[in-house]
């Protein structure tokens, strides 16, 4: 079942209502639509949430698909839509914060000085090159997706990862570096 065909066949037997095809598109695809959704930057939940919704797409467009051999492509395509729309609807959505009390002080400063630094790591593999940026987050994920996975997603070859991996910390930690010596960019006061 690794061709083509044999993908446009389970969307096929899929649109027909087969349940052993929607559990074969699902085994297939499901880890890649929701590790893609956690390299948007999203949190587990919310790349679960996207993952449901994108199937539910599926659902309702299967019948719709011009190239069915090219589900992994479409649904791909509608994470990214989907992790989009969920970022802009987290945006609206500010949760008010509780006053500090005299003995969460300390707390409330670790925890702003630990979301600086978590701001300028992700500011940092914003800035990174596609693949490299891609591959580092796909790498802090628990469990880090299997090497098949990682390269459908970044477009590195399987055999290339590690080397990959290599360059592209080594390119984070000097961007890190620079970006923690700078002075917009320090997170110590």
């Amino acid at each position: 079942m690794g061709n083509t065909g044999d993908v446009s066949g389970l969307v096929n037997a899929a649109s027909t209502g087969r349940d052993a095809a929607w559990r074969e598109l699902t085994r297939r695809f499901g880890g890649l639509i929701w590790t893609m959704a956690r390299a948007e930057g999203l949190n587990a939940h919310d790349a679960s949430d996207v993952e449901q919704t994108v199937w539910l797409r599926l659902v309702e467009h299967i019948d719709h698909l011009r190239e069915p051999d090219s589900v992994r492509a479409w649904l791909l395509t509608t994470a990214r839509h989907e992790c989009r729309r969920l970022r802009l609807a987290n945006r609206r959505v500010r949760p008010v914060a509780e006053p500090a009390q005299d003995g969460w002080v300390r707390a409330a400063d670790e925890e702003a000085h630990e979301r600086e630094r978590t701001r300028l790591v992700l500011r940092v593999l914003r800035r990174l090159p596609v693949p490299c940026g891609l591959l580092l987050r796909l790498q802090a994920h628990d469990p880090v997706p299997e090497p098949e996975t990682l390269a459908a997603v970044t477009g590195v070859p399987v055999g290339d990862l590690p080397k990959a991996r290599r360059r592209c910390l080594r390119s984070f930690r000097r961007r890190l570096d620079a970006l923690s010596r700078s002075p917009r960019g320090r997170t110590t006061p």
